[in-house]
This record gives C-alpha cells, structure tokens and sequence, in this order.
C-alpha cells in the first residue's frame, strides 16, 4: 500500500529543482504582469509598457530555459549527486560529562573523550620516568590525540603494546587537537626536560603547515557570488543547475587563482607556509640534539591517502623538509601505494583516522623502530 505514496515522493525529490524554477517563473512573470497593468493607474509605467513587454518576454525566456537545463539533469542524473546525509545516532552525539581529574570530558561517537588542562588526553600527571624503561614521547595533533577513537586504539598506545612484546617501553601521548607545528616546537621544549625522553616521535598532519590557530579550511571564498548566502545555500542544496553553477563558479576562480584551498596555499608557500615548517622542524630536532637525545622520528599521517593529490605532494614536500631538519623520516610512498583512495575516516561525521588508520600508522613505526641499538638494550630477555 506504500508503493505508490513512496513512488512518489521518489518522483517529487528527482523533480524538486525543476518545480523550484517553476514557482520562481511565476512569481517573477506575475510580479512583470502587476507592474505593466499597473500602467492603467499610473502614466509612468503606461510609458514604460513596451520595455516591460520586453522585459517580461526575457523573462519567460530565460526561465523557460533553466526549467529546460534543470528538466535535463533530473533526466539524465536521476540520483542526487550529494549523499542522503542521515541524522547522527542519538547515542553518537556529544554529551558532556564529569571525570575527576579531567579538566573536561564528554562522549563522542560514545567513546570517551578526556583533556587535561593542557588540553592532553589524560587525567593524571605523567609518571616518573622508570630505569631499565625506554620512553618515547609522541606529540602532534589531533590526530595524534585519538580524535574519534578509543584510548587503547590509538597509534601510541598500539605502538606501545606491539613494543612491549619484545621491549621494555613507555609511550606518552603528548597529541593536542589543533596544534600546528608552532605548537608542537613549543611543547617539545616545555615537556623534554621534564619527561626526560629517549626518543621523541612527530606524527606530521598535513595542516601542519599552517600558523598557530589557523585551522583547516576549504578555501578562502574570496569573490563571492552576490547573493545571500542563504538563496545560494538553497539552490545548490535543491536544484542540479544551482549545483553546477556553484560548483562551476568555484572552480573557475581556484583555477585563476582567485580563491585556494589550503593544499594549493601550502604548496605555493602563500605566507611562507613551507618556510614556516622547514624553521619550526629544524628547531625541534636542534632542540632534540643539543640535549643529548638521538634525531626525532617522523611520519606524516594521513586517513585519505591519494597518490599523486595534492595531499601526497604535501605530504613529500613534508617529508622533504623534515629530512632536511635532520630527522629520521619514514616514508609514506609504501603507504599512498598500497592504501591509495581508500577512505580510514572514523564516520561521515568524525574525519579523523578510524582505528584501522591508527593500527596501520603504528605498524609503520614499529617496523622503522624495532631495531634501533637504543632500544635494543631494553629487549626482554626470555
């Protein structure tokens, strides 16, 4: 009994930009109609009626012929090219919630997030550091944090436990959502003499290369379309033509430069990004070196690898700079070859690396750490 209502609100959705331009038509021929009849009361647009007889054949015309355009694409693109996006689970949705010790705490995706007041995930302060016990202390971003995983999936605590099978090892996450490589350089310094590390590690995010509290942005939307936003928002969400127009419009101005995504600003050094990174890299192994410890350990990470994108070019630029700086690198050609377009997102709604990313990141570092002479006097005899 449901077939024929389903069918048609299936049949209602495919169609809705066209009866958008519709009801857009008429209200405009019917407001051009108001005005020119209006000519009976009013000299002035009695004088004006063959302008407006011109005006309302344009009019109908050009409406006539996005009705036609947009009647095309419901045609020939039945599907909506966006994604149905379905409501988040209930049980998904961040709910704050009281941990002792945490300077906040909320659930997200239903796993715990915690922050202490620097803003790390963790509740108590660091433990001293125990002899016969190689410490390795990780820092970077979000990404490094856990974002949308659990505690124990994330990759310092998966490198920890596949260390600890054959090696005596400690690893502190020291990952802080949002931190660019500014930040990381500062926490470095702060925490190094405190925690006393053998061996610091740097898991590099592709937006590392911005200042300090700039996050990650789509592009920079210069030029904009003068409309209000909110029609424009509509018609794009709405129509197959508005869609194109949109989508048409931006691509025309990144390609002449008039707007960039962070990838494009990055890779052209807009603002020294490049330069920024290459100075910050090279103090924190500086850093590293002048207190006795050996070159950090880095790997850029990445949930989307792509090869050939702009991201992997990012991430060679990264790498290329973080050599440079003295670093032990691990490179990711292996990785973009063998995961290249596959998606290692937690949801649709939570981008950061799933649990799967995270165990993938850990088996790259073991496999670069596992016979360093620094760790091998801590191996487990058995």
């Amino acid at each position: 009994m449901d077939l024929v209502p389903n069918f048609f609100i299936l049949y209602l959705s495919r169609i809705s930009g066209v009866i958008i331009f519709i009801v857009l038509s008429l209200i405009l021929i019917s407001g051009l109609l108001f005005v020119k009849h209006l000519g009976a009361f009013f000299p002035y647009f009695l004088r004006k009626k063959i302008f407006l007889n011109n005006l309302l054949l344009l009019v109908t015309s050009i409406m006539l012929v996005l009705i036609v355009i947009e009647s095309f694409f419901c045609i020939y693109q039945p599907k909506p090219q966006t994604k149905q996006k379905i409501a988040i689970p209930q049980e998904w949705k961040r709910r704050r919630v009281t941990i002792p010790g945490a300077s906040s705490a909320y659930y997200w995706h239903d796993i715990l997030h915690v922050h202490d007041k620097n803003h790390m995930r963790r509740i108590a302060p660091f433990p001293p550091k125990l002899n016969g016990k190689f410490r390795i202390m990780i820092v970077g971003d979000s990404l490094t944090y856990g974002y949308g995983v659990q505690e124990e999936d994330t990759y310092s605590k998966q490198l920890e436990s596949m260390l600890n099978k054959n090696f005596s090892v400690e690893v502190l996450n020291l990952g802080v959502s949002g931190h660019q490589s500014e930040d990381v350089l500062r926490k470095i310094k702060e925490y190094t003499p405190l925690l006393k590390p053998d061996l610091i590690i740097y898991g590099v995010c592709l937006n590392d290369f911005l200042p300090s509290g700039v996050g990650q942005y789509a592009n920079n939307m210069n030029y904009r379309f003068p409309l209000p936003e909110s029609i424009k928002r509509f018609m794009s969400e709405k129509t197959h033509l508005g869609r194109l127009v949109s989508d048409a419009y931006n691509n025309i101005l990144m390609r002449l430069g008039f707007r960039n995504d962070f990838y494009t600003d990055i890779l052209k050094d807009f603002n020294n990004y490049q330069t920024r990174f290459a100075r910050d890299v090279k103090d924190m192994n500086d850093f590293v070196l002048d207190r006795g410890l050996p070159s950090m350990v880095a790997m850029v990470l990445n949930q989307f690898p792509e090869l050939h994108s702009k991201g992997y070019q990012i991430a060679l630029a990264a790498e290329k700079h973080l050599s440079n700086a003295g670093m032990e690198v691990i490179p990711t050609e292996e990785f973009y070859n063998k995961y290249d377009k596959q998606s290692m997102a937690v949801s649709q709604w939570e981008g950061h690396p799933n649990a799967r990313a995270h165990k993938i990141f850990a088996d790259f570092f073991v496999a670069h750490l596992q016979n360093r002479k620094g760790l091998e006097r801590h191996r487990i005899t058995k």
